[in-house]
């Protein structure tokens, strides 16, 4: 991407949505000290302002990749991706090539649309003074808190707690990283399983305090879906499915006297195999005896005899009956599945590599950026990601904190030899998680897709006839696999891993949400 130098920043957000961009530090040789910035309202013509209290700048930092993965990469070196807050002044090597701020804006629900201006001023050495000038225009609507587009992912409680030294993660800190999550639209899906004790009291009741706390908390701030239970891969005994059932019961009991068990859901099994369907079949219909109405979730490939939406398929097996929620392990279409009220969603992990969009290190931002895109093309009602915090070769237990990150070099390979792979956030200091530029650019894609729902919302209201432009400019807009994404790269060639699936042009993305942006406005 080929940009310029210039010294103001141009903007589009709607309200209650997050939108950042970088401002790039070039010291040419010279070091650069004590490098301050000063952050100005946003100021509305009409004397209406967005406060300094909006913005967030963060140090972009590197990541050194010096092993080749296990997939198409030619990405050896150097890969921007932790943002590290910045909270004090601090200095460039004149033998740095650059260093690039990431400034993200938060535009408040309810702002006044229109045009704000304001800048940011950096200083360094003293005496040297750069001014960033931001222009922002606030589009006139306002993205929902709770996504349309439903989300999940684990979080490997354990490693973060080895990774701080702690037996187990203090509460104030998952918050921290639950709340992290949710600000980049993403749902921290352990949220009700890491603080809740499967075990009775020995007047046999449950402690659901601990959970009720954190739910509260993170619900207002859009957690929409989160598992009450991931039951485990195979077979129970008698006896500890017994147990199961019962904590099932009373959990489920316990969110629906509180309003929240709409928002639950219960992993039956991961991936099982053709051998272990009447199991999870079994297992589902035991589920639905003791709650009718908490649904159910399963992970499972989307082809041969897991074509779950293929009429002999499912007669074979009986479990549409008894599955909620499909996740197939990469993007298909199945609205007849749909009609019936069921949810069907795409599984991203490694093993969706070759065929769908991923959050590696290594991979072009705009895979980060379509996932929300692809899950519209495919009508789907949410996707999975595995993991957010799968950084085992980081966790150095029992090590002090000084010879961890960030003292240390972070290894990328927090899978197998996968750079990033379910690993989205980074543990800084006192257990404030901090973001990176995957999260963030996914959440932009998660606004995308706010802004595509939105408009197809609209189009299904107007009053405008077919044949005006605005309309015909909409239906084109949406029609997104015929102008920016490709739906199924096998149709045109075989192909190297996802080398014609993305379009390799950030301009076209942004390009693209700018004309939904004025879309949306047209129509209303």
């Amino acid at each position: 991407y080929l940009g310029e130098f210039t010294n103001t920043i141009e903007l589009s957000a709607a309200k209650n949505e997050y939108e950042s961009f970088q401002v790039v530090l070039l010291p040419f040789g010279a070091d650069i000290k004590t490098i301050k910035f000063k952050v100005s309202d946003l100021q509305h013509v009409n004397g209406a302002k967005i406060n300094i209290e909006n913005f967030e700048l963060s140090l972009v930092d590197y990541n050194y990749i010096k092993y080749q993965p296990n997939y198409e990469s030619e990405s050896l070196g150097w890969h921007p991706d932790p943002l590290l807050p910045i909270n004090k002044p601090f200095d460039i090597k004149g033998n740095e090539i650059c260093r690039p701020i990431w400034v993200t804006i938060q535009i408040p629900k309810g702002a006044e649309a229109g045009k704000y201006i304001g800048n940011i001023e950096i200083t360094g050495n003293e005496n040297e003074r750069k001014v960033i000038n931001i222009n922002l225009n606030v589009a006139n609507f306002e993205l929902p808190t709770v996504t349309h587009l439903n989300t999940h992912t684990w979080n490997e409680i354990e490693l973060m707690a080895k990774f701080y030294n702690k037996k187990e993660l203090p509460f104030p800190y998952y918050q921290n990283f639950s709340e992290l999550l949710l600000k980049n639209r993403l749902n921290p899906s352990f949220a009700g399983i890491n603080y809740v004790n499967k075990k009775p009291n020995a007047e046999g009741n449950y402690d659901f305090s601990q959970v009720e706390k954190l739910l509260e908390v993170l619900i207002p701030k859009g957690l929409s879906k989160f598992s009450m239970l991931q039951m485990k891969k195979g077979d129970y005994t008698t006896s500890e499915l017994e147990q199961e059932y019962k904590f099932i019961k009373a959990y489920a009991d316990f969110l629906r006297s509180k309003g929240w068990l709409d928002k639950a859901l219960i992993e039956l099994w991961d991936e099982p195999t053709v051998l272990e369907w009447e199991g999870v079949k079994k297992r589902a219909q035991a589920i639905k005896k003791i709650a009718p109405d908490l649904k159910t979730q399963l992970f499972c490939a989307g082809s041969g005899p897991y074509k779950f939406w293929d009429d002999s398929v499912s007669k074979k097996y009986g479990l549409n009956d008894v599955i909620d929620i499909w996740m197939p392990t990469y993007p298909i279409e199945a609205p007849q599945v749909q009609k019936k009220g069921h949810e069907v969603w795409a599984y991203f992990a490694t093993l969706t590599r070759s065929n769908s969009p991923n959050f590696y290190i290594d991979a072009p931002a705009e895979q980060q950026r379509c996932i929300p895109w692809y899950c519209f093309m495919f009508g789907l009602d949410g996707f999975e990601h595995w993991s957010t915090t799968y950084f085992t070769r980081n966790v150095k237990e029992g090590e002090p904190m000084e010879k961890k990150w960030p003292n240390v070099p972070w290894d990328s390979r927090t899978f197998h030899d996968f750079h990033g792979e379910g690993h989205m956030v980074y543990p800084g200091v006192d257990g404030k998680f901090y973001s990176s530029i995957r999260l963030e650019t996914f959440r932009d894609g998660m606004d995308d897709y706010e802004y595509l729902y939105k408009l197809k919302e609209l189009l299904k209201t107007t009053k405008l006839k077919a044949d005006e432009p605005s309309v015909q400019n909409a239906i084109k807009l949406l029609n997104i696999s015929e102008s920016l994404l490709i739906k199924y790269p096998s149709e045109i060639q075989e192909t190297l891993e996802n080398t014609l699936r993305y379009p390799n042009n950030p301009e076209k993305f942004l390009n693209y949400r700018i004309q939904l942006l004025k879309a949306i406005e047209q129509l209303q």
